[in-house]
């Protein structure tokens, strides 16, 4: 996998992926090594509330004029999950963990409606 490359995936509930929000990638010992262009200064918050309402709007689009299954009230929880990566190894680790995620979610506890089948989203 290149060094570079970032990872996503949208499960059937949730997604994971790792987002650059500022200049600066870490090497191992926390040091930085290069920068990553950006296109503004955005925070997390405001990132994640931007494709949450813009995601949101794409899907009511498609209830109304594609006849996917309508919502209640929301799509998106309040909150978000976060965790800051400082190096190399905690990338490799992440990025590992959301490739292999998919193959665990028929056994995963938020799996409430039993959906088997397999995700990709590398």
């Amino acid at each position: 996998m290149s060094r570079n490359r970032l990872s996503t995936i949208v499960m059937p509930n949730h997604i994971h992926a790792i987002i650059i929000i500022n200049n600066q990638i870490s090497s191992n010992n926390g040091q930085t090594r290069g920068s990553v262009p950006t296109y503004s200064n955005i925070s997390l918050s405001n990132l994640i509330q931007r494709i949450k309402t813009l995601s949101t709007k794409k899907y009511i689009n498609a209830v109304k004029n594609n006849a996917w299954p309508s919502f209640n009230k929301k799509i998106w929880q309040r909150s978000f999950n976060d965790h800051i990566i400082r190096n190399n190894k905690s990338l490799q680790k992440i990025r590992e963990y959301i490739i292999n995620h998919p193959a665990t979610w028929a056994e995963d506890e938020e799996n409430k409606s039993g959906i088997t089948r397999q995700f990709s989203g590398r």
